[in-house]
This record gives C-alpha cells, sequence and structure tokens, in this order.
C-alpha cells in the first residue's frame, strides 16, 4: 500500500515539475535547467538506492520500519513542495477530462501532427523502458553472473545513477544556450555499446562497476536534450497536456521493462549477460532513426 501510495505521489509530481521548467527559465537554459533537475533526481536514486540496501541489511524482519521512513519521506517532498514558485496557468478554461485514456489518445494525436514532438516522446518511453531493464537485470546480473552481495549490488546502482547524473549535467552544461541535440545520438551509441560489453564482464567486479557508470553517463547525455526538446516546443497551451503524455508513455515503457525482462529470463531462460547484449543490439537498431531523423537542434 505505501509503494502503491508513493507512485501515485510520483506520477503526480512528475509532469507538473518537468512542466514548470519553461515556465520559469527562458528557452536558452532549458537544457541547463533540465540537466541540473536530473542530478537532483539521480541525486535521490543515488541515496535511495543507497539506504534500501543498507536497511535490508540492517532491519531483516522489519520491514514495516522501512515502509514508515518512505511515507514519512513523502510528507517531506509534499511540504518542500509548497514553497515552489506558483505560475498561471496557460489555459484556465481548459476542463479537466475524467477519461484519462480518452485524453491521452486526444494528445498522442497533437503529437502525431509535429514529427519532432512524436519522435522524441517515443525516444524518452524507450529511455525509461531500457532504463527499467536495465536496473532490474543488475540485480540479478550482480548475484549470478558477479557473485556480488546486497551492498556490493547497491554499489552496482549507485554507480549506474552518479553515471547519469553526470551525464545528465554534462549535456546541459554542455548545450549552452541552445537545445543541441549531437548529445542524444552519441549518447545512445554510447548506451548500446555498454549493454553489449557488459555480456563479457561477468566475474570483474570493477569493470562491470566502471561499465554501468559509462552507462548511466551517455543515458544522461541522451534524456536531458530530449526533456528539453518537449518542453520547448509543445504548443503553449498544450505543454502541461504533452508533457504528462510523455510521462505516461514513459511509465508505459518501465511496464514494458518488467514484461521484457519476464520473457527473456524466465520464458526464454536467458542469462543477465545475454540480456543486456540483447538491449544493446536493439538499442543499436534504435539508433538508426535517431540519427537520421533528429535534427542537429531542438530549438527553434
Amino acid at each position: 500500500c505505501t509503494l502503491f501510495l508513493t507512485g501515485i505521489q510520483s506520477a503526480l509530481f512528475s509532469p507538473a515539475k518537468y512542466g514548470l521548467l519553461p515556465e520559469i527559465f527562458p528557452e536558452e537554459r532549458l537544457a541547463w535547467a533540465n540537466g541540473v533537475v536530473e542530478v537532483v533526481i539521480f541525486g535521490g536514486i543515488l541515496l535511495g538506492t543507497l539506504a534500501g540496501s543498507f536497511a535490508v541489511d540492517f532491519l531483516r524482519g522489519h520491514l514495516g520500519a522501512i515502509g514508515l521512513g518512505l511515507a514519512a519521506l513523502a510528507a517531506l517532498g509534499a511540504s518542500v513542495a509548497h514553497g515552489i514558485q506558483e505560475t498561471p496557468a496557460a489555459d484556465p478554461s481548459k476542463k479537466l477530462r475524467v477519461n484519462p485514456v480518452a485524453d491521452v489518445w486526444a494528445e498522442w494525436k497533437l503529437l502525431l501532427q509535429n514529427r519532432l514532438l512524436w519522435f522524441t516522446t517515443a525516444a524518452i518511453g524507450y529511455f525509461w523502458m531500457l532504463g527499467g531493464l536495465v536496473q532490474l537485470n543488475t540485480l540479478e546480473y550482480a548475484k549470478s553472473m558477479l557473485g556480488a552481495g546486497p551492498k556490493e549490488t547497491g554499489i552496482l546502482l549507485t554507480a549506474l545513477a552518479v553515471g547519469t547524473g553526470a551525464g545528465s549535467y554534462t549535456a546541459g552544461k554542455a548545450a549552452g544556450k541552445t537545445i543541441r541535440l549531437l548529445p542524444v545520438r552519441i549518447g545512445i551509441l554510447g548506451v548500446a555499446a555498454m549493454l553489449i560489453l557488459l555480456l563479457f564482464l561477468t566475474h570483474a567486479y570493477l569493470a562491470a562497476l566502471a561499465c554501468l557508470f559509462l552507462l548511466g553517463f551517455f543515458g544522461g547525455g541522451y534524456i536531458v536534450p530530449l526533456n528539453a526538446v518537449i518542453q520547448a516546443r509543445s504548443p503553449a497551451g498544450e505543454k502541461g497536456r504533452v508533457i504528462a503524455t510523455t510521462n505516461f508513455f514513459s511509465f508505459a515503457g518501465i511496464l514494458l521493462a518488467s514484461a521484457a525482462l519476464w520473457l527473456f529470463g524466465s520464458v526464454l531462460g536467458w542469462a543477465p549477460g545475454a540480456i543486456f547484449f540483447a538491449a544493446g543490439m536493439i538499442t543499436l537498431a534504435v539508433a538508426m532513426p535517431v540519427w537520421l531523423l533528429l535534427p542537429a537542434r531542438g530549438s527553434a
């Protein structure tokens, strides 16, 4: 129940968070702002991963205490959110639809009218699907391929989060006053290369640690410009709904990651290293339309 409620809180907060950035920052600062936000996000993931790993060790048999800690963090986050600067509604007359499926379908049809927006939305969804698969598969990879325990596994996931934060900040800083999409192209090739390499790093803990850091770094460089494109190029009156639709496909991608891991691992019986290799080859295939269809810049 606690996880379900904290998930709802995150789903409500995420589109509002990204939708707020273009209301506060000018377009030439969006890439930098997204880089900073992603650093904070993955910093939180880093702390949560470390805390979770150690909590499982030190609070064995007392999982209720971990649930209380999650509830306290959720309450703290809600309290801090009250200090965020308020911005006027872009379209106060727009009514809230009760049927979310119809809303998502309507916004998707709007996105299809702009090739850059629908392709960026699909690319972001793929990022979160791949991220979900990597995180879940790393747990089994660490255990069965590296012989790592809970603490060592937590360190591997920490390297992934630190790398993503570093890559996000680097992409935002390098963008300058424009939304450059070259990091997206480089990032997806780097992600594919690191995933393929993980197949050959079994029983090499430190090498796998470095590889996961670089995987996160390339992933951070990939996602930051894409988020900035959605914020800058969405129609003014539909910006919040477009971002919410992008989040819908992102969470759908995370669900698909679980299904893909079940298919590859449980049904086909593939080892975690082979799953990483397959994900890398698929990502190489995805890189082709990314290189061909994305423009050099995402700003006007």
